[in-house]
C-alpha cells in the first residue's frame, strides 16, 4: 500500500455459537441485543461479554418481546433493521414490551439508515446512537452512559393540560425530583403515551381537541403491562363512574397548589 496511508488486512475466524452468559456476580448487568444480523450480533455480544455484561441475543421483535416479558435488563441495543416496522414503530414496540422495566435503548445502525422525523416527533427518548462500523470502546461507553443516565432519571409525570400557566406551576413545584412532560391536546398526549412510560398521568377534561376522559382507554392500551395511575385535575367534578376508573379526581377551584403537589407526589411514591 502507499506508505504512511495505513494497510487493511482481511482474515477469517471460525464461527463459534455464543452461549447465553449471565452477568458476572456483582457485574454491570445483562444487555438485550436485538439485531437482524446474527453475525453482527455475535460481534456485539463478544464486545459486551468482554466488558463483563451478560447478554441475551434475539433476532426478531417477537423474540425481544418474550425476553422482555421474562427478564429485566440493564440496557437494550436495537438494530433499526430488525423486522417489525419503521424506526419509530419499532422503538415504540420495544419500549411497550418492556412493561415497567424501562431499560434504556441504544440504537446500533448502519450509516445508510436514516432517522426520519417520526422518531424524534414521537418523543421516544433513545438513550444513545451508534453507527456501524464502531469501535468496541465506543459501544461500551454508550451502554455505560445510557445506564448511568437511566439510574439518575427522575420519575416521569405526563400533565395533559392546555393551561400553560398551571403546567409551569406544577413543573416548578415538582422538578427536579419529578420530570413533568406537558401535553396541551389529546393528540400530543397520545404521542407521549406511545413513546414513554409514566409514573402518573394527570388529565384535564376540557382540552382543545376533545375530552381528556378519552385518554383513559389509551392509557390502558398503550401503557400495557404498567399499572399507570391517573389523576384528574379539572375545572368540574366528575361522576362516581369516572372516579372508579381513576386513582383520584381533584377540582381546580377546590384544591390548593400544595394539595395538588401532595396528591401527585403521593401517587408517584405508591408506584415506585
Amino acid at each position: 500500500s502507499v506508505p504512511y496511508q495505513g494497510t487493511t488486512f482481511f482474515f477469517d475466524l471460525p464461527k463459534v455459537e455464543p452461549a447465553s452468559l449471565p452477568a458476572k456476580e456483582n457485574g454491570p448487568g445483562t444487555i438485550l441485543v436485538c439485531t437482524a444480523d446474527q453475525d453482527a450480533g455475535e460481534v456485539l455480544t463478544g464486545c459486551l461479554k468482554r466488558a463483563g455484561y451478560g447478554v441475551d441475543l434475539v433476532l426478531t421483535l417477537r423474540q425481544a418481546e418474550l425476553k422482555l416479558a421474562q427478564n429485566t435488563y440493564a440496557a437494550i441495543t436495537l438494530d433499526l433493521r430488525l423486522p417489525g416496522g419503521n424506526a419509530a414503530s419499532l422503538v415504540r414496540d420495544v419500549k411497550r414490551a418492556q412493561g415497567r422495566n424501562d431499560a434504556p435503548i441504544v440504537v446500533v445502525t448502519m450509516g445508510s439508515d436514516t432517522v426520519n422525523g417520526s422518531v424524534e416527533g414521537a418523543a421516544l427518548h433513545i438513550a444513545g446512537w451508534l453507527t456501524k462500523p464502531y469501535r468496541e470502546e465506543e459501544l461500551i461507553e454508550a451502554i455505560r452512559e445510557a445506564v448511568r443516565k437511566a439510574a439518575r432519571a427522575p420519575a416521569r409525570l405526563l400533565h395533559v393540560e392546555d393551561d400553560d400557566d398551571l403546567t409551569r406551576v406544577v413543573r416548578a413545584s415538582l422538578e427536579p425530583d419529578i420530570e413533568v412532560v406537558g401535553a396541551r391536546t389529546l393528540e400530543e398526549a397520545r404521542v407521549q403515551l406511545a413513546g414513554l412510560p409514566f409514573a402518573l398521568v394527570v388529565i384535564d377534561i376540557g382540552l382543545p381537541d376533545g375530552s381528556g376522559l378519552d385518554l383513559l382507554q389509551d392509557i390502558t392500551d398503550v401503557q400495557s403491562g404498567r399499572s399507570t395511575p391517573v389523576l384528574i385535575l379539572s375545572a368540574h367534578d366528575v361522576g362516581h363512574d369516572i372516579r372508579k376508573k381513576v386513582s383520584a379526581a381533584l377540582v381546580k377551584s377546590r384544591a390548593s397548589e400544595a394539595q395538588i403537589v401532595e396528591a401527585i407526589q403521593t401517587h408517584i411514591r405508591q408506584t415506585s
